[in-house]
């Protein structure tokens, strides 16, 4: 199952995501199973959507297929981040989406690989930066 992402009225392109497939049945299994707030809900979507569409930036109308998505393209999109001055706090909180994502995948459609198994978030306050680490 793919999903896929596109933006909603607005004009301009901008307007809220609208997404489907894997990541909308993710979304309903954290609101309707785990019973997480909307908030939450809406925070793992967003986080997943923006991954999804920088794995398609190439090719805006691709769908995102989870089945596909290797540790290189996790590590790639969090050095982005990194890069761009995110925060660790804000880094971790993306890499836990994802993490939960696939964990889920997992669980409910026997995916085996878990793309971001041994990548972590790390902090060097002397050098006043953040790393990724593939462990």
């Amino acid at each position: 199952m793919q999903s896929h992402i596109r933006r909603g009225a607005g004009g301009d392109g901008g307007g809220k995501r609208v997404v489907t497939g894997p990541i909308a049945e993710f979304s309903d299994y954290l609101l309707k199973e785990k019973r997480c707030s909307a908030h939450t809900a809406a925070a793992y979507r967003s986080d997943l959507a923006q991954f999804a569409e920088s794995l398609a930036a190439d090719s805006p109308d691709a769908a995102f297929d989870p089945s596909a998505v290797g540790p290189e393209q996790v590590r790639d999109w969090l050095a982005g981040l990194v890069r761009a001055g995110m925060n660790k706090r804000s880094v971790s909180r993306k890499l836990a989406s994802i993490r939960a994502f696939f964990a889920f995948r997992g669980r409910h459609h026997g995916a085996a690989a878990d793309p971001t198994a041994g990548i972590r978030v790390r902090l060097h306050p002397a050098e006043g930066g953040l790393s990724l680490i593939h462990i």
